[in-house]
Parts: C-alpha cells; structure tokens; sequence
C-alpha cells in the first residue's frame, strides 16, 4: 500500500490559498455569465487571461514551497533520488 504524502500547512497559508482560490472561482463564473450574456469575445479573452495570470501566479506559490520544504525534507531522508519528483514536477510545469 502506498503511503499518501501530505503537506502540513498553517491556517494562515490555508486560509490565503483559499481566499485565492475563491476569488479564481469567481472570476471563472464571471466569464460564465459573459460567455451566457453574449459578451464580445475579446472581453472574455482578457478575463481568461486574467484567470490564466492568478492561476499561474498561485501554481508557482505552491511550486516554491514545494520545493523548499517537500523536496529539502525528502531529499534530506531518501538522498539525491528523492530530486527525480521534483525534476518531472519542474519539467511538466515549464511545458
């Protein structure tokens, strides 16, 4: 059986990560409701690119604490190794 791995965070970061999250949400049901109004096209493309910056800028937030926690902790119990998680995370990411 496979151990499922966890990060631990604070309800300070968690409470961020959401309040982010929700603001995503909501900025996905707006482009909803344009793309429902009839809206012209290229305001919804500025939204979504919008949504596209917030997305990316919460992914490399995560992406950084990954790497200096998750990554340091596994590297420092399993050795070198343990890096190959990250170098797909990082390659996959940069695609």
């Amino acid at each position: 059986m496979d151990k499922k791995k966890l990060t631990h965070r604070t309800e300070e970061e968690k409470r961020r990560l959401d309040h982010r999250l929700a603001r995503i949400e909501g900025q996905v049901g707006g482009v909803r409701r344009m793309v429902g109004d009839d809206r012209y096209c290229a305001d919804i493309l500025l939204q979504l690119s919008a949504i596209e910056r917030a997305v990316r800028s919460l992914a490399t937030e995560i992406l950084e604490k990954h790497l200096r926690t998750c990554v340091v902790k596994e590297v420092e119990e399993e050795g070198a190794g343990a890096m190959e998680e990250a170098y797909e995370l990082v390659r996959r990411w940069t695609r």
